[in-house]
């Protein structure tokens, strides 16, 4: 017999990264009927660029291709810790008892195998994943994946850029600059027809405050009933940062940069950010208005910034774990 896909949508949750996207992939699959793997698959971009828009699915080549960035991605790596390894005879069974073969009916049988058995074949779930930097790439997994649907979480970039620095030694021009470049491509594919209906963007800090308004509104937007148990952590949400740890919402995990940041590094990030963070609600308190970006100082800080990523990895996987995990995240984004 053969299998229909699921009419429930993928769910993508999607962001800057240290934008709160841990948090609500936590709570989003404490509900019953959503389920979201353990880790970032960062893979989407990368299979989609390689095989092209309509690839034959039913050939041992293509299923071999997948098969072989599946195996060396990190985020099999990261399910491995999990205890969850890739059934690969079982994706291709599963991925060739469908009808129609195309990249909604793969995809969603490939995130379903990192999925909790009793999820896998539930067509009642909708199932997702949450990897920040594919909002980057909206627009071509939109396109691919016509029963998607993303959901975008913003924080106030102060916050956003002092998480980076504290979890990554990030620079906070930096991250400055990467939050308004996020910013302003979502709100730039936003508006395409084939997306303006399927994403929606909550504030890291309006789910601090009031996570039922938020949450209600979700479930919403995903046609789900909403469930009390999303107001708690399927299991801590951070292992750096403030948070670290925690199985319960942090309402007062918001405005750290008052206390943290001096003036001159809060004035230079919303400087960067200024017309973006507006928009979203955040108004700056020491910058009077927008600064172009300096090409030059974002090149050589990207140095620095490199070298700090590295070696978190190495601290938390060893040197030429972490070596090849860094690489693998740069080759993917």
């Amino acid at each position: 017999m053969s299998h229909q896909s699921t009419q429930r949508p993928l769910l993508f949750v999607i962001g800057v990264p240290r934008s709160g996207t841990t948090m609500l992939r936590e709570l989003l699959s404490n509900h019953p009927q959503i389920e979201l793997t353990l880790e970032e698959m960062q893979l989407l971009p990368r299979l989609m660029r390689k095989l092209g828009r309509s690839p034959d699915f039913s050939s041992a080549h293509i299923l071999n291709a997948i098969d072989s960035l599946v195996q060396r991605s990190n985020f099999l790596f990261n399910m491995r810790r999990h205890g969850i390894d890739f059934d690969s005879p079982q994706f291709r069974s599963r991925v060739l008892s469908h009808e129609t073969l195309q990249w909604q009916v793969v995809i969603e049988t490939l995130i379903r195998q990192f999925l909790p058995p009793s999820c896998r074949n539930s067509t009642d779930m909708i199932v997702g994943e949450k990897t920040p930097t594919n909002l980057m790439h909206l627009e071509l997994i939109g396109e691919y994946l016509p029963h998607s649907r993303f959901i975008h979480i913003v924080r106030d970039p102060r916050d956003t850029c002092l998480s980076m620095n504290q979890a990554w030694g990030k620079s906070f021009y930096r991250g400055a600059v990467r939050w308004r470049r996020y910013l302003e491509h979502y709100q730039r594919v936003v508006a395409l027809p084939h997306l303006a209906t399927r994403c929606l963007q909550v504030r890291y800090e309006d789910l601090l405050t009031d996570p039922s308004a938020d949450l209600n509104r979700i479930c919403d937007f995903l046609e789900v009933t909403f469930d009390p148990q999303m107001l708690s952590l399927r299991r801590p949400a951070e292992k750096i940062g403030a948070a670290a740890g925690a199985d319960t919402i942090q309402h007062s995990n918001a405005a750290k940069f008052e206390a943290q940041l001096s003036t001159a590094d809060t004035q230079t990030i919303e400087a960067i950010t200024w017309t973006f963070m507006k928009r979203c609600g955040y108004e700056p308190q020491h910058a009077c208005g927008e600064q172009p970006v300096s090409a030059i100082k974002y090149a050589c800080l990207g140095a620095n910034d490199l070298f700090a990523g590295v070696r978190h990895q190495m601290r938390d996987k060893g040197i030429l774990a972490g070596i090849r995990y860094r690489l693998w995240q740069l080759y993917s984004c």
